[in-house]
């Protein structure tokens, strides 16, 4: 057997070695190990990094970065294009340079494709054929992340007025903030300037880890959008599931269901709606889940509805069901599908679910109000919450109103119409900022104690809509008037919103009534009028607290009142119960959504929601309870 023979090198030689070999040139693994990207991959996502020029809806312009997340499809942040917060106006042009400031630099335009606004994303697709654009980089949803690790971020700082060509800046994780375990913000230590926002954060791997979106001025805390959820908007994600009104159709009931998801690219499959009864309401609900979840002692056998696709990421069902077997028993659903990545996912049950199904019935409705007072006061709730961005603050303003009303009506006059008076006997006023309560008791307090000294008159066509509302503010503090005026405003337009002209003919199932409505959208001091083209559908008659009523779903588009410079866009959706006894409406509520430029403030856009419920309130009580959390109270007795 040959003798083998073992040297041993100094260890000076070993470090004159490992000179050599780091100065004449390494291959990638110690390049990395060197905490550098390979020449490969900092070429490919210097290729697959574009700067956006961008001519923003209001005429302004603005500059971003981009990356090719896939095949023709650019990932950048929603605030680049001024549509953070759910704006629905796309810019008037976006162009997007590959290469930019080398020989090849090349530009071309893009289109919306889809967005996930609460994270702040937006995919964008670029015009031409696919195959001569960049290859997409890399995306790892999964990276392993730890705070301390090295990340690269690519794009184009201060836009191109510091030069076309694009910038490689080396940062570290400093934080990873998660919301209930999950990843929801990457922080990084420097590296993010203005005009890096939508650029790709790159680990040493070379592989896509999160998207630059802003940071705290004066200091080095950036923020990037985890890879996860850029992968949510690329592969589809569950949003809510719903199900519409129930109704019967001969012995069973018939329940439509909604599964909303946002999938851009058409990667979800096999969207199915699972439903099954139970013996036991006092079952929880069951959470979502990326495993098949195991039945639950009690559970009916399970039945499954293809859910097929109806309009823009909204799969829906019809839902045949039997009546329950007793009133102990429920009806449970929930949603199932195959994402983009292959994962199954079952989302959140919907529980215990016992409907009070519609009747498919003709109807004639006639207006009988009664005069004299009522003795049930009626309850107007307005909920709203908006948020805007300048640069990369964001703020939050929401709102809340509830008003208990006792409301007078005399005996129709002459023309049929019926005229009233109505007075507040207690009033919730708060208001929130990023999430706290202000000026409680400065302003919110002493507001709702005026607001008490209020009333208001109304009158309604003898077909039952309300045709005018209008405040008395003669008793209330001047200080406060302006404040007032916008308030109570809110209240009587949520009573018009909510009431209905009845037709003189018998109603089918599905047949609409149209109106044309002016509302009042927004905050103090930022109010704008809107035109809303609003549709009132009869769907069926349902039992209420035990009287019958015919049942109305309302939609509608909002949009800026003819001549107005104003831009708004929204849409309103809800419903009504009117009693078939007196054509009255016994409740309703409507949620919009809207966006629209703070008037006076120049390239400043709100978007949000507001909700408003009219229903019976409880009996008045001479009790006066102090404000809680946002909101100041006041009662005064009957």
């Amino acid at each position: 057997m040959p003798k083998t023979t073992v040297k041993f090198v100094p260890a000076s030689h070993w470090l004159i070695l490992f000179l050599v070999v780091a100065c004449t040139g390494a291959g990638p693994a110690l390049q990395t190990a060197r905490g550098q990207l390979t020449d490969d991959v900092l070429k490919k996502v210097k290729h697959g990094t574009v700067h956006l020029h961008v001519k923003l809806a209001n005429g302004n312009e603005a500059e971003g970065s981009g990356w090719f997340v896939d095949r023709g499809f650019i990932m950048t942040n929603a605030h680049v294009l001024n549509m953070h917060g759910g704006d629905k106006r796309f810019p008037s042009k976006v162009e997007v340079t590959i290469d930019s400031g080398e020989k090849t630099s090349r530009t071309v335009s893009a289109k919306f494709k889809g967005a996930a606004y609460e994270a702040d994303l937006m995919l964008l697709q670029v015009e031409g054929d696919p195959r001569d654009l960049p290859e997409p980089l890399t995306l790892n949803p999964d990276a392993d992340l730890n705070e301390t690790q090295n990340v690269y971020v690519f794009g184009f700082p201060l836009g191109k007025s510091l030069g076309k060509s694009i910038t490689v800046s080396k940062s570290s994780i400093s934080s990873l903030r998660k919301e209930n375990g999950e990843l929801k913000e990457i922080q990084l230590d420097g590296g993010i300037h203005e005009g890096n926002s939508g650029g790709p954060i790159i680990s040493e791997k070379g592989e896509v880890i999160g998207v630059a979106v802003g940071g705290v001025s004066g200091t080095t805390i950036n923020f990037a959008v985890p890879g996860a959820l850029v992968s949510d908007l690329v592969n589809g994600k569950f949003l809510n599931f719903v199900l519409e009104q129930a109704y019967l159709e001969g012995e069973n009931i018939k329940i439509p269901a909604v599964v909303r998801i946002l999938d851009p690219l058409d990667r979800i499959k096999n969207v199915r709606i699972e439903h099954w009864t139970t013996p036991d309401t006092k079952n929880k609900p069951r959470p979502a889940s990326w495993t098949r979840p195991e039945p639950v002692a009690g559970d009916g056998p399970l039945q499954t509805v293809n859910a097929e696709q109806v309009g823009t990421n909204s799969p829906r069902a019809d839902l045949l069901v039997p009546p329950l077997a007793d009133e102990n028993s429920a009806y449970w659903f929930r949603a199932t599908f195959t994402d983009g990545r292959g994962r199954e996912f079952w989302s959140p049950t919907i529980a215990n679910y016992r409907p009070v199904p519609l009747e498919r019935r003709e109807i004639t409705l006639q207006f009988k109000s009664t005069a004299g007072a009522k003795n049930r006061p009626i309850e107007i709730t307005n909920d709203s919450a908006f948020k805007f961005q300048v640069g990369t603050q964001k703020e939050t303003l929401s709102m809340f109103v509830r008003a208990l009303t006792i409301p007078n009506l005399f005996a129709p006059d002459q023309d049929g119409d019926t005229r009233g008076n109505l007075r507040y006997t207690e009033v919730t006023l708060g208001m929130r900022k990023n999430g706290e309560p202000v000026q409680v008791k400065e302003k919110w307090a002493p507001l709702a104690q005026n607001l008490l000294k209020t009333t208001a008159t109304f009158r309604y066509a003898d077909d039952g809509a309300m045709v005018y509302a209008q405040p008395d503010l003669r008793k209330t503090e001047p200080r406060f008037k302006d404040e007032l005026v916008g308030v109570t405003n809110l209240l009587l337009q949520s009573l018009e919103l909510t009431s209905l002209p009845l037709p003189r003919h018998a109603m089918q199932p599905k047949e609409r009534i149209r109106l044309q409505r002016m509302l009042l959208v927004g905050l103090p001091d930022m109010y704008v009028p809107t035109h809303a083209d609003v549709k009132y559908q009869y769907l069926g008659v349902r039992q209420v607290d035990g009287r019958e009523t015919a049942f109305f779903a309302l939609n509608g588009d909002l949009r800026p009142r003819r001549g107005d410079d104003n831009q708004i866009n929204g849409s309103v959706s809800g419903s009504l119960d009117v009693l078939l006894e007196t054509g009255e409406i016994l409740m309703g509520n409507a949620f919009m959504n809207v966006d629209y430029d703070v008037p006076g403030a120049k390239g400043l856009r709100m978007v949000g929601t507001l909700s408003v419920n009219v229903r019976p309130g409880p009996p008045p009580t001479p009790a006066t309870k102090p404000a809680e959390d946002v909101a100041n109270s006041g009662k005064k007795p009957d």
